[in-house]
């Protein structure tokens, strides 16, 4: 059921968690295919991301995404 409920995702604050990396399908779990593709706000920002898959920009609704303070080279 937790898994079911991705899709309704709107809000993903994965800020201060010493994140180095994101798959690059973005926020999905690839194993049972679901994904989440109406975020309002993704915050990713204190984190020690170098890159950012594009996938968290396929929501149609995204209007807040932020990626301060990270050690950012590159959005693919």
């Amino acid at each position: 059921k937790l898994l079911e409920n991705i899709r309704l995702l709107r809000v993903l604050n994965l800020t201060s968690n010493r994140i180095k990396k994101i798959n690059k399908e973005g926020p999905c779990f690839e194993t049972h295919g679901l994904c989440s593709t109406f975020i309002d706000e993704v915050y990713l920002n204190d984190n020690r991301l170098e890159t950012v898959p594009s996938a968290f920009f396929s929501s149609n609704t995204l209007k807040i995404l932020t990626l301060h303070n990270n050690a950012m080279k590159n959005i693919t």
